[in-house]
């Protein structure tokens, strides 16, 4: 049996109820049109009496759902920043507007904001086997929340704010994402969200190794290269180039209540040291 209750305890559906050979079953109805909002909950017993339901409730399972009375917005919300990408050291300016469907401005209402940076891997087109920024066997960048803030709409409908990127501790390039809430007076909340590129710096040096697997004493051959973030070439560019062979070490460590535990430590040896100046063709070195 299945039994559902409205948000006033009064018992809307008691049906009887049939498994198939799958141990499932389905059911659907229609709410009233002046069905009450709220919860509503579902009770299924293989009993039909109530003094049985309740004697027994190791043998029923209960579940929820709500019901809501829809109203249609009455609002729209934008958000904008003042450039489609920026580099680390510039800040970010961005413009928050509610305004109503008929017009008007939304004038003193609430607006909350949050603004995050995601990592992301820069890869031009036409640059192939080329690594732009941190290798994925570097430590990654995280996902971070960078600042967040509330307030309320000017005269105007609008909520400006502005957050400085120069010191935001990311190794590689980012998404900016800006994420705003407008509420208005009857506490219908609307959502929006924008997102910008934020680059590690002004241009990108992008370096291809012959191979990415190759053995002691083995020659590799690597190619490197300047460009913006378009993937334009940007000759010019004084460089230091390192080649580092990585070794790892790893030793055990014990631990209380007779555990053992393992550490891995890394020691870079540069094997090779250059000097040099980007061009409009890719350098190569071996």
């Amino acid at each position: 049996w299945i039994f559902i209750r409205n948000s006033r305890d009064e018992e809307i559906l008691e049906n009887k109820v049939a498994f198939s050979t799958y141990g499932s079953f389905f059911l659907s109805f229609t709410l009233a049109k002046d069905a009450p909002s709220g919860y509503y909950r579902i009770q299924v017993s293989p009993f039909e009496n109530e003094e049985e339901r309740n004697k027994h409730p190791e043998s029923r399972f209960d579940g929820s759902f709500r019901v809501e009375d829809f109203r249609p917005a009455n609002f729209e919300v934008s958000v904008r920043t003042d450039k489609e990408s920026y580099v680390f050291k510039d800040s970010c300016k961005a413009t928050i507007e509610g305004s109503y469907l008929f017009g008007a401005a939304m004038s003193g209402e609430k607006v909350s904001w949050k603004l995050r940076l995601n990592p992301t891997r820069f890869s031009p087109t036409g640059w192939k086997g080329y690594f732009f920024g941190p290798g994925w066997w570097e430590d990654d960048d995280k996902s971070q929340l960078i600042e967040s803030g509330d307030g309320k709409l000017d005269s105007s409908g609008r909520f400006y704010l502005e957050k400085s990127l120069e010191e935001v501790g990311f190794k590689g390039s980012a998404d900016l994402r800006l994420e705003a809430v407008v509420t208005d007076l009857t506490r219908q909340s609307i959502a929006t969200r924008t997102t910008a590129v934020v680059h590690r710096g002004e241009y990108y040096i992008g370096i291809k190794p012959s191979t990415t697997f190759t053995k002691e004493g083995e020659g590799v051959k690597i190619k490197v290269i300047t460009v913006n973030s378009k993937g334009v070439v940007i000759p010019g560019k004084n460089l230091e180039l390192r080649v580092l062979k990585r070794v790892w070490y790893s030793k055990r460590e014990a631990r209380p209540g007779g555990r053992w535990s393992v550490i891995s430590k890394k020691e870079d040896k540069e094997k090779a040291f250059y000097q040099v100046i980007s061009g409009e063709e890719p350098l190569s070195f071996s």
